[in-house]
């Protein structure tokens, strides 16, 4: 079954996932930083503790577009080819 269209929940889980086996890849010396504090916050706020009602929708989309701008090699580090 698909996920409900538009669940941000789906849409930031999605690219968490992705980012977290893209940065498991990754020597930790080249991790990038600005992937670092925004993996925290979804993981501790988001995820770990359930605390998500303390984000809104806009910050949890901001969080899944972070995260797929590394995944897609827009930011951070660049894609493999």
């Amino acid at each position: 079954t698909n996920p409900p269209r538009g669940d941000v929940f789906y849409i930031l889980a999605h690219q968490f996932i992705a980012a977290g086996l893209n940065l498991a890849q990754l020597r930790p010396e080249l991790r990038p930083e600005e992937i670092g504090t925004p993996w925290a916050i979804a993981e501790r706020d988001f995820f770990t503790a359930g605390a998500h009602w303390n984000l809104t929708r806009a910050e949890l989309i901001e969080l899944a577009t972070l995260f797929e701008s590394f995944n897609e090699g827009r930011r951070g580090v660049p894609a493999c080819r």
